[in-house]
């Protein structure tokens, strides 16, 4: 290695929240404002760019495959794209449309801000999600989950939607994702979490059954 540079990526035109490589480390995704862009790591070519409307994006990365790539930012959903073409392909959690939920209603409904300044009514109680800002986005490597975290850390099952753990916090929170074999011959998922002065290990069952918001799983002993 010689530390020379390799190439510029030029195209942002504020600064940049975040960066990450793909597994192969041909590609390179970007973050700033409410655009994410995903690049050629060779050349600096610009593969495409994937418009997140009107909100701000913090977080970005790839799937191990590099088929997709989640997203997280102010908006509160967590949001998955193709790669190649850019396109929004589902969103988790988060808002409804292009507003933000402001307070819920009860059983009744609640309340959205939206993006032109006004205020709408929705029936029923918003989907379970983030409550803060999205600030961190992994896929777990067989691509059927995506974990986030804002002051907590969720778990959502990519296929239909749903969140399947809740990880409760207490202040900002960053956590890394850990795969490998467990006593069981089988693969075993642990989420490491940094809340505050305290760092947990938790243990991701791989069928984990969905969870009712707020539920909480237990760290594992260590």
């Amino acid at each position: 290695a010689t530390g020379a540079e390799v190439c510029t990526l030029a195209g942002h035109v504020e600064d940049v929240d975040s960066v990450a490589f793909s597994s192969d480390g041909k590609r390179v995704i970007s973050e700033c404002l409410n655009i994410v862009k995903i690049w050629n790591a060779d050349t600096g070519a610009e593969v495409c760019s994937l418009l997140d409307d009107d909100f701000m994006v913090l977080a970005g990365a790839f799937s191990l495959d590099g088929k997709r790539v989640v997203s997280g930012g102010y908006d509160r959903a967590v949001k998955i794209w193709n790669a190649e073409t850019g396109a929004e392909m589902c969103s988790l959690g988060g808002h409804s449309g292009k507003g933000i939920c402001l307070c819920p209603l009860g059983e009744d409904g609640h309340i959205e801000n939206n993006a032109d300044g006004s205020t709408s009514f929705h029936p029923g109680c918003p989907a379970p999600g983030h409550t803060g800002e999205v600030n961190q986005v992994l896929f777990t490597d067989d691509g059927a989950h995506v974990v986030s975290g804002d002051d907590d850390v969720r778990v959502w099952d990519v296929a239909s939607g749903r969140q399947v753990c809740h990880l409760a916090g207490t202040k900002f929170v960053k956590f890394a994702l850990v795969e490998g074999a467990s006593d069981e011959n089988k693969r075993a998922r642990h989420v490491l979490t940094a809340d505050g002065d305290s760092l947990r290990i938790y243990e991701i069952a791989k069928e984990q059954q969905p969870a009712e918001d707020g539920a909480a799983a237990a760290p594992v002993a260590c």
